[in-house]
């Protein structure tokens, strides 16, 4: 578990580096959270990293809309689920 907790801090840590918090805002929003490849291209990140930021931001939760989009995807599905 241990182990867990410091991965998940590492992720956080990373996708503030890697997308802060103003640009991540700017193009999350342009999109409304619609277009999960065009934020991953811009940023160059995985796109579950992109799935985390704006739940890790407080702009969305895991329930909401933007996210649920796009649970039909297994990976999608863990990923989401191993962030909340």
């Amino acid at each position: 578990m241990l182990a867990r907790q410091a991965e998940r801090e590492a992720d956080e840590f990373a996708s503030e580096v890697l997308m802060p918090e103003q640009a991540f805002a700017a193009e999350w929003e342009a999109t409304s959270g619609r277009s999960l490849l065009k934020v991953k291209r811009i940023f160059r990140v995985s796109y579950k990293t992109v799935l985390y930021r704006p739940v890790q931001s407080g702009r969305e939760t895991c329930r909401s809309g933007s996210l649920r989009r796009f649970r039909h995807l297994s990976k999608t599905r863990r990923a989401i689920a191993d962030r909340c």
